[in-house]
């Protein structure tokens, strides 16, 4: 019986000794090639990876040293993902179950190639990625998942379901401090570019893990936030009375000459700054939707509708809004600007904002404008052929009144009684500006 236990023993100890001796020698980069092959069956992509090595101590560890995922007709210049120092640590008792409690998986440095042509594709760069979470019965848990990209912070948490079938992704994402330039094309020299610190909320739901399968089913609702806007080399108040000036030959220079100090300035600016702006939106068939967003600066204000598309298309509809004084500086310069105001005294106009960002344009409405200007036109030729001439004596005509034995409140009634050419330019003016329809 001695004997069994010695046997057993040494048994062990040999068990234990060849465990250790494979936890130190197992070298994992030999199955790299199989590992390979085995992605790429599951995502359809071509896949390339450094260095692996893989820990049991004190927990299940993955390490990859790079990672890189691109389409096969692409370049891995063109990669869709790149990932640097990639690590991975998973609890061992939850396998015996079949299940995998992620306890730490950390990635330095993550490149997402999103979509567009190579010159101007967005590469933003993820940060110090971590990830808690948890794969049970199928369904993969994000328990808590951060980093940095874009100057800013993001945190995620949801749930994938199916993960082998049908890959419903459902999650909350939070970002904080984006800088919106560090996400678009650059612009070349002297191009329009807009940047701002972006907040944003936002519940998603997705199906499918292909990129762009998932653009496709990617729907959203939540609420954005930007702060710090600016147009760069685009001053779209000078923009809009540019426009005008094909009408009014002359009006910006007018204007800029004899406005007050503080207005002139703002139109000799070679960028626009905005107040913040937020928004609720919805994402739907690769467009942010969003309604009646107001955008509003020092000079001017918008209210408008639009969308933004996953291949950068912007398209926006709009009133623009010049507040009360500056309309009223505008109208004592030019008369004819009397007829852009509204029933509040602002001058106003339709715009339309298009483009492929950063090549977007702004364009006021010159139809509206020029109807609008046509009035003016109209009602000035209109007076002139009704003006009357006016009484030179102005007691002989108070005298006429008090022998007339009117009293004061019939001689307001007389004064404000229209004279028929009144009515007449005054119905002309309605048909012309639509109001009588």
């Amino acid at each position: 019986m001695k004997t069994f236990f010695i046997i057993i023993l040494v048994l062990f100890i040999l068990l234990i000794s060849g465990i250790f001796v494979f936890l130190f020698t197992f070298d994992a980069n030999q199955y790299k090639d199989l590992l390979v092959e085995k992605i790429e069956d599951v995502i359809d992509k071509d896949v390339k990876i450094g260095d692996v090595s893989l820990s049991f101590l004190p927990v299940l560890s993955l390490r990859i040293d790079e990672i890189s995922v691109k389409d096969s007709n692409k370049t891995w210049g063109d990669a869709i993902l790149g990932a640097y120092s990639v690590n991975a640590g998973v609890k061992l008792i939850p396998l015996i179950k079949k299940d995998i409690e992620v306890q730490h998986l950390s990635i330095k440095e993550l490149t997402i190639n999103i979509g567009g042509e190579p010159s101007s594709s967005l590469k933003p760069i993820f940060r110090d990625i971590e990830l808690k979470g948890a794969m049970i019965s199928g369904d993969i848990v994000i328990k808590r998942l951060t980093g940095l990209v874009a100057g800013g912070y993001f945190s995620a948490k949801g749930t994938l379901e199916d993960v082998f079938l049908r890959q419903h992704l459902e999650v909350d994402l939070v970002l904080k401090d984006i800088k919106v330039s560090d996400l678009l094309p650059e612009a070349g020299h002297g191009r329009p570019q807009f940047e701002a610190m972006l907040n944003m909320d936002m519940h998603a739901s997705i199906k499918g893990l292909d990129m762009q399968g998932s653009l496709d089913t990617l729907v959203a609702t939540g609420t954005a936030r930007l702060e710090k806007g600016v147009l760069r080399n685009v001053n779209l108040l000078n923009l809009a009375l540019s426009k005008l000036s094909s009408i009014l030959p002359g009006l910006v220079g007018e204007l800029k000459a004899k406005l007050p100090h503080r207005y002139s300035e703002l139109l000799k600016q070679n960028y626009t700054a905005f107040r913040p702006i937020e928004t609720d939106f919805n994402i739907k068939d690769r467009k942010v939707f969003f309604q009646e967003t107001e955008i509003s600066s020092d000079a001017f204000y918008m209210i408008g509708s639009g969308y933004l598309s996953t291949e950068r298309d912007l398209r926006v509809s709009c009133d623009l809004f010049i507040p009360r004084d500056l309309s009223k500086a505008f109208v004592s310069e030019v008369y004819e600007l009397k007829y852009l105001q509204n029933n509040q005294g602002m001058i106003t106009m339709p715009v339309d904002v298009s483009g492929r960002i950063p090549d977007v344009s702004v364009r006021p409405d010159l139809d509206y404008a020029m109807k609008r200007l046509a009035v003016a036109t109209g009602e000035r030729l209109l007076r002139s052929i009704f003006k009357k001439d006016e009484p030179s004596d102005a007691g002989a005509s108070e005298s006429d009144t008090e022998g007339s034995g009117e009293t004061q409140g019939q001689k307001e009634e007389t004064q404000k009684k229209p004279e028929p050419e009144e009515v007449l330019i005054r119905t002309i003016f309605d048909i012309i500006s639509g109001s009588g329809k």
